[in-house]
């Protein structure tokens, strides 16, 4: 059995907060079981490698290199600039930290050409 190979998640990093286009949103409906009904959407990241692994991967790398705030600004931003395909009435919901909120990314409004 062969030992995986290490990652170089500094430069995986690098890669996606500056390729927009390999990291993307993506909502996953929330069901109000007792009314049967989707009453949001949870917005989740999805990211292409390589590496190829899943977010909590990524977000794990991220916090170990300092960078989490900018990883989960740069999702929310991509979520809070796709709340207007959700249905109406149905409201939007992500898990970040605190820090993520004042990251200069995650204002839809900073200028950023992405």
């Amino acid at each position: 059995m062969s030992t995986p190979p290490t990652i170089d998640w500094a430069a995986a990093l690098e890669r996606v907060t500056a390729d927009p286009g390999l990291a993307r949103a993506v909502f996953q409906p929330i069901v109000d079981l007792k009314r049967g009904i989707v009453c949001g959407y949870e917005l989740l990241a999805r990211f292409a490698g390589p590496p190829h692994a899943p977010p909590d991967a990524w977000f794990g790398a991220a916090a170990a290199l300092g960078r989490s705030a900018e990883l989960e600004g740069l999702m929310l931003e991509k979520g809070l600039d796709m709340r207007g395909l959700l249905p109406p009435a149905r409201w939007p919901a992500c898990s970040t930290t605190p820090r993520a909120t004042s990251c200069p990314w995650s204002t839809p409004s900073a200028g950023r050409s992405r």
